[in-house]
C-alpha cells in the first residue's frame, strides 16, 4: 500500500506491517563501552603512579585533595565498568518486538498489541509500560557517536523532551504469556482525543509517541516510536498471535 495524507503511516514499513523492533544492545557496542572502561581505568593507573610518587612532597591540603579528586576520579572508572557489563548483559536481550493490534494508535481511541521479548525472567518484578507522546529529541548513546546524520541514527538515538502527555501501567507478573519465543507484555492504553499526532515532517520540533517497557530489576528496557494519528474508520486490523 502507498502512503497517502490520511494514511501517513504507512510511510515506514514496520509501521504499515504493525511490528516495531528495538535492538537492545550490539557488539560495537560492547566493545565500545568496554574500551571506555578498561581505557579508563588503565589511564587512572598510570596517572596514579605518577602522583604517588610526589605525594609525599605535597602539603597537608594538597594531599587531601590529591586524595578526593583520586577518589572521584576511580568511581567515574567503576561506573564506566559497570555499564561495560550492563551493555554485555543486555545483548543476551536480542531484539523486542512491539506487535501492535491495530495500525495506527488512534487519537480518542486505543494503542494496543504486545511486546514480545526473549529473556525476562519471570520471577522479576511486574513490568512498567509507558506511552508518552513529546517531541523528538536527538542524543548520542550507545555507539551513535560516529553517526553523521540524525536520518541514519538509529532510534534509541533519540529521546523525549517538551512531554505533552504520558501514562504508565504496571503490568503483573500474572499477565506476562511465556512461550518458546519468549515472554509476551500486554499493552493497551486509552489515548485523549486532543493531544497532537505523530509527526516526524516537523523539522524544528517533530512529534513522536513512543511505548517503553521497563524491568528495572531484570535489567530490561525497551523502546518502541509508534504512530499514532487522528483517523476515523480507517484502522488496519491485526491481531497478535
Amino acid at each position: 500500500m502507498v502512503a497517502t495524507a490520511d494514511r501517513p503511516w504507512l510511510r515506514r514499513d514496520d509501521w504499515a506491517a504493525g511490528r516495531v523492533e528495538y535492538r537492545h544492545s550490539s557488539w560495537p557496542a560492547v566493545v565500545q563501552s568496554w574500551f571506555m572502561g578498561l581505557g579508563w581505568i588503565a589511564m587512572v593507573a598510570m596517572a596514579g603512579r605518577i602522583i604517588l610518587r610526589e605525594f609525599d612532597t605535597l602539603s597537608r591540603d594538597g594531599q587531601i585533595g590529591m586524595s578526593i579528586a583520586g577518589i572521584v576520579v576511580f568511581a567515574v572508572g567503576i561506573y564506566l565498568l559497570r555499564e561495560a557489563i550492563r551493555e554485555t548483559r543486555r545483548t543476551g536481550s536480542g531484539r523486542s518486538v512491539f506487535e501492535m493490534a491495530r495500525v495506527p494508535g488512534v487519537l480518542g481511541g486505543r494503542l494496543e498489541g504486545v511486546i514480545r521479548a526473549h529473556s525476562i525472567p519471570m520471577s522479576s518484578d511486574d513490568v512498567q509500560v509507558t506511552l508518552a507522546c513529546g517531541v523528538r529529541t536527538f542524543t548520542t548513546t550507545r555507539a551513535t557517536a560516529n553517526v553523521r546524520s540524525r536520518s541514519a541514527a538509529p532510534e534509541d538515538s533519540y529521546s523525549i523532551s517538551a512531554v505533552r502527555w504520558k501514562e504508565t501501567q504496571c503490568v503483573d507478573r500474572g499477565r506476562l504469556v511465556e512461550s518458546s519465543t519468549g515472554i509476551a507484555i500486554p499493552v493497551s492504553f486509552a489515548i485523549p482525543a486532543d493531544l497532537p499526532p505523530t509527526d516526524l515532517l516537523e523539522k524544528k520540533q517533530p512529534i513522536v509517541w513512543r511505548v517503553e517497557a521497563r524491568i528495572p530489576s531484570a535489567d530490561y528496557n525497551a523502546c518502541f516510536y509508534v504512530p499514532v494519528f487522528k483517523t476515523v474508520g480507517t484502522e488496519t486490523a491485526r491481531a497478535p498471535d
